[in-house]
């Protein structure tokens, strides 16, 4: 085959495939084939709506339109994530504050009943988690594990939004499934200006013990990670 008739081909193909074109955010061809009568909530092969693409890849224009156009904003996916748990997982907070206003449940869980929040304190933005807080967003929201968000910050060692956790209200005395607390974790990964700052700041007991018995002192020393060093 020619190759300028391939590439016509794969041209029209995208042009009326909703989801590639809130994907890749063409907001023009995507109000053509939705005022031409294209369902908005249409699924594809991996469960998700054209708002899912969209809010994933931070298509804020097209996310707006598309909610505009009824798009059900708690639809979910793939792992039982919706649009709002893609745009925190993704730090895209212009899809995210579009999804909140037009009345997207910031303590929506995900499969693992991980929130909006559990995703962003992994990715350690604050302006997001102020956001969602704003919106009514549970601090202290346990996933099916236990683990919170402050706790989640504190596995992938994200200081500053775990301080600025704890000035929301982060609790730091709750432990996960296992018995870990924030500071377990913070401990377990050697990160020292975590553990201090849980101990100052967020008065976190130094001496609470996990279900197998351990301190965060204890878990520190066999990850040989020196956050107690």
């Amino acid at each position: 085959m020619p190759k300028h008739h391939k590439e016509k081909e794969e041209t029209a193909s995208i042009d009326g495939d909703i989801f590639k074109l809130a994907s890749i955010g063409d907001l023009d061809k995507l109000t053509e084939i939705v005022e031409g009568g294209h369902g908005v909530d249409e699924v594809d092969g991996m469960g998700c709506t054209p708002l899912v693409w969209a809010a994933r890849n931070n298509m804020a224009k097209c996310v707006t339109f598309l909610l505009e156009k009824g798009a059900a904003v708690g639809f979910t996916g793939y792992g039982g994530m919706a649009a709002l748990h893609h745009t925190a997982n993704n730090m895209h907070e212009a899809s995210l504050v579009a999804l909140l206003d037009a009345g997207a449940d910031a303590n929506q869980a995900d499969d693992g009943g991980n929130t909006a929040m559990h995703l962003n304190a992994s990715r350690g933005v604050m302006a997001i988690a102020i956001i969602l807080k704003d919106k009514g967003a549970d601090i202290n929201a346990a996933n099916k594990a236990g683990a919170t968000p402050l706790m989640k910050s504190c596995v992938n060692g994200q200081l500053t939004c775990a301080q600025k956790l704890l000035q929301l209200g982060a609790d730091v005395s709750l432990a996960d499934s296992g018995g870990d607390t924030a500071l377990h974790f913070a401990a377990r990964g050697g990160f020292g200006a975590l553990c201090k700052l849980l101990m100052g700041e967020g008065k976190a007991d130094a001496a609470a013990a996990n279900a197998a018995g351990e301190t965060a002192s204890q878990v520190a020393a066999q990850a040989a990670s020196g956050a107690f060093s």
